[in-house]
């Protein structure tokens, strides 16, 4: 109990300091001889120093993208460890990460953990408001507001209109979540991620289509949102969220099977390309030669790799290989 404590109030001395930008502050509350910093996807930093230099390259990052950053209390479950001390981490009010601190009895911080997954990222519980000044939250935008925006959106996307979707999409404001990713911040970074999932639909020859949906979602009735249909089947849910000027200040989108089941098309879901006539005779050829590479595979483990099974080893490699760029050429689901 009395570390739960010391954790709980290094946590929030921890968090005024970072909002405050007070690098002495931090500087006091981190242990002089043993603190790392780790973060997923990066090295972690080990020392006070270098811990100090990270923090203040963070600040001056969010200062020259005119982002905002702030952290809030939260709880979150970690493993065996129910309702632990955290900080909720918001970029432009938008929760993006989870900090964890660690400290010795004496309060001193001897570990800082940031957390970018989105399905971690969701489950911690803020313990007090989301936004710097209290007293004056912002106008939430309307249901009108955000249908119209949806709408725009979706048609923006389906005809893979980037100009289109850049024109909603702010500077530095708006952020993409995924719930088993970590968040994306900014339109460029946000248009390149379109990009490569346009480019990675072509490489499968696969189709997606978003869709104009409702949803009850947390507090909110039959809200706004788009439903993505992956060659005829429903994968996803995107809820946006707007500013007061009509831009996205969010697009989030959902894969859970149990919440995006709940969503309810308002127009026709798009019907499945038909399979292409060569599919068949691609599909035959294929089956034949997956079955050839296992009796080569069989008679190479019983003689031997001689020279003769390996020449038609890579034979039947590379037909294989020019069936799946076909394939993909044709739009052929594998």
């Amino acid at each position: 109990m009395q570390n739960r404590v010391v954790t709980l109030e290094t946590t929030k001395a921890y968090r005024d300091a970072f909002n405050n930008r007070d690098l002495a502050a931090i500087a006091d509350l981190l242990d002089d001889q043993n603190v790392i910093f780790s973060r997923q996807e990066q090295n972690t930093i080990v020392g006070k120093e270098n811990v100090l230099h990270r923090i203040k390259t963070l600040f001056k990052r969010t200062d020259e993208r005119n982002r905002k950053l702030e952290l809030i209390s939260a709880i979150i479950d970690l493993g065996n460890s129910k309702a632990r001390p955290c900080l909720l981490c918001l970029m432009n009010g938008i929760p993006v990460a989870v900090c964890v601190i660690s400290c010795k009895i004496n309060g001193k911080i001897n570990g800082i953990a940031v957390l970018l997954n989105g399905a971690i990222v969701s489950t911690a519980r803020p313990t007090e408001k989301k936004y710097s000044d209290k007293g004056q939250l912002p106008a939430e935008p309307s249901r009108k507001a955000v249908l119209a925006l949806t709408k725009a959106y979706i048609n923006a996307f389906n005809q893979r209109d980037l100009n289109g979707l850049s024109d909603m999409l702010d500077e530095s404001q708006s952020v993409f979540t995924r719930t088993d990713q970590e968040a994306i911040v900014g339109r460029d970074a946000i248009l390149e991620r379109v990009r490569d999932l346009y480019r990675r639909l072509d490489s499968y020859g696969q189709d997606l289509t978003v869709v104009n949906g409702i949803i009850d979602h947390k507090e909110r009735k039959a809200w706004p949102c788009s439903i993505g249909v992956l060659d005829g089947s429903i994968i996803s849910i995107a809820i946006l969220s707007a500013t007061p000027t009509n831009c996205i200040s969010e697009i989030n989108v959902i894969l859970t099977p149990a919440i995006v089941e709940k969503a309810r098309p308002t127009e026709p879901l798009p019907e499945p390309k038909k399979e292409h006539p060569d599919a068949v005779v691609l599909k035959e050829r294929e089956a034949w030669l997956l079955e050839r590479a296992k009796k080569i595979e069989r008679i190479m483990k019983r003689d031997g790799r001689l020279p003769h099974l390996m020449t038609k080893q890579i034979r039947v490699e590379q037909q294989l290989e020019k069936i799946a760029f076909l394939k993909r050429k044709l739009g052929i689901k594998t």
